[in-house]
């Protein structure tokens, strides 16, 4: 049995407030992007991501601008793949005027015409820079103790716990 009218919008109504809190609370932007008439619409969140580095109202272009340029490619890779395998993933940084750089990574999907023709790309956009950040000190922190343990002539390894080795220092292999 089909739940009734009334049921079927609760539920619906219910799911959706799910998503918002899941968007919320997760920090997302999300973005709707009109393939046929370039209309970009965006939440808050997705103008805070890309920072005060927009006018107030941008649109989909201006966003791309802030793409830092070595990365360009990779968002547009994606954007041609997703017309075709209708997911969208990619990660790259953002080059704010102020000259910082700033991590997003980027998901969406394609909504397609009966023709099978793209008419839509919606998706969330995260800020990832805080992780970035954290990945970046924690492999120079790795960095430094391989050096250092690479320096001395006593023997250095490391286990997993199951006692597997995972490193040896150049004394051991030497």
């Amino acid at each position: 049995l089909s739940p009734a009218v009334g049921q079927r919008d609760e539920l619906l109504e219910d799911a959706e407030q799910r998503s918002r809190l899941a968007i919320e609370a997760t920090e997302m932007g999300t973005f709707d992007w009109d393939l046929q008439t370039q209309e970009f619409k965006y939440s808050e969140r997705l103008a805070n991501i890309f920072g005060n580095a927009l006018k107030d109202q941008f649109d989909h272009k201006d966003l791309v601008n802030l793409i830092h340029p070595d990365d360009l490619h990779i968002r547009n890779e994606a954007v041609r793949n997703a017309y075709h395998s209708g997911s969208l993933n990619y990660t790259v940084r953002l080059l704010y005027r102020d000259k910082t750089l700033h991590w997003v990574r980027v998901y969406g999907k394609v909504a397609y015409d009966k023709n099978n023709v793209p008419v839509k790309m919606y998706g969330t956009v995260l800020d990832i820079s805080r992780e970035r950040s954290y990945q970046k000190a924690l492999e120079e922190s790795e960095e430094k103790f391989r050096s250092l343990a690479n320096s001395l002539p006593t023997f250095i390894w490391t286990t997993d716990r199951n006692g597997k080795p995972t490193y040896f220092n150049q004394a051991i292999v030497d």
